[in-house]
């Protein structure tokens, strides 16, 4: 979404006359843009816990997309959903974001659909498996650093003595 965003955006500086297009490209440079981490974590928090910048720019970008202004809010009530543990609510909110018009939105509900079990007891349950997953993921990366030149044993050895 955000790729297209950046495209129209492109078609509109080529639209524009050489002075609207000092302007805008003078705009452009006394604000640096966000990258997309934090850019995504903006979009998932709620109006209240964004700074005024964040807030404006995230306003901008709404107004430019509807579909990135979808995407808000709906990410926006997931996430609320899953912090107070609204599990009622969620199985609404399922059907609607995969009814919905947004590709990418229709696609993560699908996921979830998928693995309702897995979603459902998030919503019941207050322990989480991402400190195992997160050191698999460690693994994972140093067996891939190795290039698989190396046996278990080796493996071992370079995680046991890190810690």
């Amino acid at each position: 979404m955000i790729d297209r965003y950046i495209v129209g955006l492109y078609q509109r500086l080529k639209g524009l006359t050489p002075q609207q297009r000092a302007r805008f490209l003078q705009t452009a440079l006394t604000f640096k843009a966000p990258t997309v981490r934090p850019l995504t974590a903006w979009r998932q928090r709620p109006s209240s816990q964004l700074t005024v910048e964040q807030a404006r720019f995230l306003t901008h970008l709404s107004a430019r997309s509807p579909e990135i202004r979808e995407a808000r809010r709906f990410a926006v009530t997931f996430r609320r959903l899953l912090s107070k543990r609204l599990a009622a609510q969620f199985p609404q909110w399922l059907v609607r974001a995969e009814r919905n018009r947004v590709p990418e939105l229709r696609s993560f509900a699908v996921g979830l659909r998928q693995e309702y079990a897995a979603v459902a007891a998030a919503f019941q349950y207050r322990w989480s498996n991402g400190p195992g997953e997160g050191h698999v993921n460690r693994l994972k990366t140093i067996k891939r650093q190795m290039y698989g030149r190396a046996n278990f044993d080796l493996l071992q050895q370079r995680v046991l003595h890190a810690a």
